[in-house]
């Protein structure tokens, strides 16, 4: 990747209003339902992004956000470290049914910045690429599930 990609650091639970004043007008912005979807195009990526009130008559806030490489990354830290993202435990690599041996689906927990709260972060990983990663303002539920 030539060309920076936006920082998504502490993008979670961030207002529109921030994210506006943050990467400027989206590319397209929408609604369906009760989710607002806010996408932004750059060169060989895309950002999008899933935001939603936490209660009635309350800001919109990032619930989601993908992050899509067009030509993909090496490595998991490879991605993390190009959106800005610094997380500590390596990922869990969970295999792809049907998928090429190094396709995978990867996923760690996602600590947010500046307080205790746990996020969950997967990247999907084809042909040896890590080509899209997700963040989800809800803690890792296979955590849990694996006894962590």
């Amino acid at each position: 990747m030539s060309a920076p990609l936006p920082n998504v650091t502490g993008l979670l639970q961030s207002t529109v209003e921030d994210v506006a004043s943050r990467f400027g007008a989206p590319h397209t912005d929408s609604t369906s339902g009760a989710d607002r979807w806010i996408a932004y195009q750059g060169t060989a990526w895309s950002l999008r992004i899933r935001a939603r009130p936490l209660a009635p008559d309350r800001p919109f806030r990032v619930r989601s956000w993908t992050m899509t490489f067009d030509d993909g990354l090496e490595t998991f830290a490879a991605a993390c470290e190009a959106v800005g993202l610094a997380v500590r435990d390596a990922p869990e690599a969970v295999a792809v049914r049907g998928g090429a041996a190094e396709d995978a689906m990867l996923r760690c927990a996602l600590p947010d910045v500046g307080n205790d709260r746990v996020y969950s972060l997967t990247a999907s990983r084809t042909l040896g690429r890590i080509r899209s990663m997700t963040a989800f303002d809800e803690p890792p539920d296979w955590m849990s599930e694996a006894g962590a």
